[in-house]
């Protein structure tokens, strides 16, 4: 799992009104490609290459396209530089 707030894509629940309702809510959280450029940066920063590497992994999943924020976010950082590069060749 990446973090929590961020992860969240589907949430569903039911509720059950009296004795003849039941409602279902669905809702949809996007991660922004800024969420995704904030938690490479912080990974970056702290040297946390396995988790800078899920994350890159579920951008890609979550078909969000790196930008020049993202390159930047992983500058300092070879391994996570170019793992970011091999996943979206």
């Amino acid at each position: 799992m990446v973090w929590g707030i961020v992860c969240a894509r589907v949430h569903t629940h039911t509720h059950t009104h009296t004795r003849t309702h039941t409602h279902t809510h669905t809702h949809t959280h996007h991660v922004c490609a800024a969420s995704y450029y904030a938690l490479l940066e912080v990974c970056s920063r702290t040297n946390d290459v396995e988790r800078g590497e899920d994350i890159i992994d579920r951008m890609h999943t979550d078909e969000v396209e790196p930008d020049e924020f993202t390159e930047a976010a992983v500058a300092s950082k070879r391994t996570l530089r170019s793992y970011l590069r091999k996943v979206f060749a």
